[in-house]
């Protein structure tokens, strides 16, 4: 890290296109999204993929609480190889292309794994 600030949840307002980051309307689309497929992960995995029987409410306590770490953790753990990965594509093997493949793998990972 290089000491300057860093924040988790601090998408920058602007549109992607421009090199900004979203802002609040980018971060509120990928939660609410993300939201929405983890409800329907939850009764797959819980129902065909596990076969569980066990009380709904209990389980869905705690595959809410597993989300919210996991997220949390996910964007922390971002701050730190996000910029290194950058700084030696972009600037030590002068690779600015490899931004944008960076960014899609990041993207298949997040939504497929």
């Amino acid at each position: 890290m290089d000491g300057s600030s860093f924040y988790i949840f601090n998408y920058a307002a602007g549109e992607l296109s421009a090199g900004s980051g979203g802002g609040l309307a980018y971060f509120l689309a990928v939660e609410i999204t993300m939201g929405i497929a983890q409800v329907i992960n939850f009764f797959l995995q819980r129902n065909v993929t596990f076969k569980s029987k066990s009380s709904v409410s209990k389980a869905a306590f705690w595959y809410v609480i597993a989300y919210i770490i996991i997220t949390i953790g996910a964007a922390a753990l971002q701050g730190l190889y996000k910029a290194p990965i950058y700084n030696l594509f972009m600037n030590t093997w002068n690779m600015g292309w490899a931004g944008e493949i960076y960014d899609w793998l990041k993207m298949v990972k997040k939504y497929c794994f």
